[in-house]
């Protein structure tokens, strides 16, 4: 014997569907307008953002990205805020990748292969990342882009950035920058350092460099350095304290920089992991 779920009584329904999965849902509410407006109306708890991940083509459900992702967002009355090009995966003809979205408050770019290189550069030109821009991929040593801005508050680039230049690194204004396998010199270091130690910039919290190679001569005699006992693993780093009463430490390893501002003196360090740890 089989019941129709719209027969019975609203909260039983209600439970029923807060127990089914997103899938199911989004099924359910195509069935009619009265199984959209019943799924509409529903409070998802667990549910607070969505994402786009643009990689190989669906076999599951084929419907036009732009009518989709509004269907979604209209349906759990939501932001479509992160966005997820997972580059090797994706034809280089599919662009642009996150349309209709222009701009996003999370983007992460992953691959094993480089990007075309246009394609990257197109991509980095009209997609903006208001919070974060995560990009995770290896690019040709040949590689030059030398019009990238970014103002995100969170810039991370992992396995290749030796194609950020010096001009480059001293325009960005992130509070968090990452550049792993980085061509930043000793003297770009110290004028990095040297550019908020002289100004009144609060929100900067973090800069930290991996190198191809071992950077030596570092000269940090203008300031008054004292050895503090932070966690990070910073105490083999030195503090300085701006006029202001900012606590920065600068850490230095064979093929590490760091540069880490400290907002908050006393962190709550549990569940965390020294990322310097042998």
């Amino acid at each position: 014997m089989t019941i129709s779920l719209l027969k019975l009584p609203f909260i039983p329904l209600k439970l029923i569907l807060l127990n089914a999965n997103l899938a199911e849902l989004i099924h359910i509410s195509m069935i009619s307008k009265r199984c959209y407006r019943v799924v509409k109306g529903l409070r998802i708890p667990y549910l607070t953002s969505l994402e786009m991940h643009v990689s190989k083509e669906s076999t599951c459900v084929k419907v036009s990205v732009r009518a989709g992702s509004y269907y979604l967002m209209d349906l759990f009355k939501l932001e479509m805020r992160e966005g997820w090009l997972h580059a090797d995966q994706v034809s280089f003809a599919r662009r642009p990748y996150f349309y209709p979205f222009k701009k996003l408050r999370d983007i992460w770019i992953t691959g094993e292969q480089p990007m075309d290189h246009d394609d990257f550069k197109y991509f980095v030109e009209n997609t903006v990342a208001s919070y974060n821009l995560s990009i995770k991929l290896p690019f040709d040593p040949k590689f030059k882009f030398d019009t990238f801005k970014n103002d995100s508050d969170y810039l991370v680039i992992k396995k290749d950035a030796h194609w950020i230049t010096s001009k480059m690194f001293h325009s960005f204004d992130n509070a968090y920058l990452q550049l792993f396998g980085c061509k930043m010199t000793v003297v770009d270091c110290q004028l990095f350092i040297s550019r908020w130690f002289h100004s009144n910039n609060t929100r900067f919290e973090t800069l930290m460099l991996k190198f191809k190679r071992v950077p030596v001569g570092y000269d940090f005699a203008e300031y008054e350095l004292i050895r503090f006992n932070y966690y990070m693993d910073c105490t083999d780093g030195f503090d300085i304290i701006r006029s202001d009463g900012l606590l920065a430490t600068i850490l230095i390893r064979p093929l590490w920089f760091v540069f880490h501002v400290w907002h908050d003196r006393f962190p709550d360090l549990a569940g965390h992991t020294n990322l310097f740890k042998s």
